[in-house]
């Protein structure tokens, strides 16, 4: 490749001293090349005078030829090196639906920001099935709040999101500036199969446990939206993570839990072997949001933070 490029600068120069020149090398190092090169195909490619140099015959049908190669070879080099910057390629994204408050959605901004030649891919329908999609390389990444373990997948904690109560207007509780444990002992929960929905199922058992009264909780096959409705028809009440409190859902009102520190812990998941540069500046990204030190390539530490504090609206 240097030869051709050293071949390309003479001829456009018309002198091996000013395509020295032009790339800052020695004129011995030009000339040595070139005459390499007449040597190897066995003909003169330059007409070499006091007045400089020009093509032959041979050396322009010659220089026609190559000269195509050349530029489409720089073109993919430079590609290359911007495909290893993330500066193009695709990144696919799974996640849990309406996570795209909060911090996920500073995530997804910065990037979009930083590498806006990236072509991002967000699935949030169905999260349950992602950690197979995850291996299969059909997804790049995934946020959930509860993940089953699975070889081969890096698993990291990025954030927690406060938990609010979601209930009709006409709730006994909406009178409520705060809302805690014990007035909640004798209500119906709705919970969603999909994620979240399991993790804050979890959450109302351990918090219950060992009380006097523990709280019916069901779990529904429907969206979370869907869900919202249910609780909005008075089929019960649900806790939703402080994401889904910035959009407006009719007839829901979102009251938080009296304990601040009450959050829904939010893993990001991603395959060990995924080489994909778009994944590793996202990571990165991630982290630096995150507010994470981290050690080697996967390995996130430190006191992770409350993804948001003080009050939030509250939605009719």
């Amino acid at each position: 490749m240097t030869a051709y490029r050293y071949l390309t600068a003479a001829a456009q120069n018309g002198s091996f001293r000013r395509a020295a020149e032009a790339l800052g090398i020695r004129q011995s190092t030009i000339s040595r090349s070139v005459r390499a090169m007449e040597d190897r195909l066995g003909v003169s490619l330059f007409h070499r005078g006091t007045a400089g140099i020009r093509l032959t015959n041979a050396g322009r049908r010659f220089l026609d030829e190559v000269l195509p190669a050349i530029e489409q070879l720089a073109l993919a080099a430079v590609s290359a090196a911007a495909a290893g910057r993330a500066a193009v390629g695709s990144l696919r994204i799974g996640t849990f639906p309406g996570a795209f408050g909060g911090l996920f959605g500073q995530i997804m901004r910065s990037f979009a920001a930083q590498y806006p030649d990236v072509l991002i891919t967000i699935e949030d329908e169905q999260c349950d099935g992602d950690l197979g999609r995850l291996q299969r390389r059909r997804l790049d990444i995934g946020f959930m709040a509860s993940p089953t373990p699975v070889p081969g997948c890096e698993v990291v904690e990025l954030w927690r999101e406060p938990l609010f109560v979601a209930l009709p207007p006409e709730h006994v509780l909406a009178a409520r500036d705060l809302i805690d444990w014990k007035a909640l002992r004798q209500e119906a929960f709705l919970v969603t199969k999909r994620d979240p929905g399991p993790a804050i199922r979890n959450h109302i058992v351990t918090r219950t446990h060992g009380t006097a009264s523990v709280p019916d909780v069901a779990l529904c096959s429907v969206s979370p939206g869907t869900l919202l409705h249910l609780v909005s028809l008075g089929q019960g009440i649900t806790l939703v993570p402080a994401s889904w409190t910035d959009v407006q859902t009719a007839g829901i009102l979102c009251r938080p839990l009296a304990d601040s520190t009450e959050a829904l812990p939010v893993r990001a998941v991603w395959s060990a072997r995924n080489d994909n540069p778009a994944l590793r500046r996202f990571l990165s990204v991630a982290h630096m949001l995150a507010g994470q030190h981290r050690r080697g390539t996967s390995d996130w530490s430190g006191r992770l933070p409350i993804a948001a504090s003080g009050p939030r609206p509250t939605h009719q």
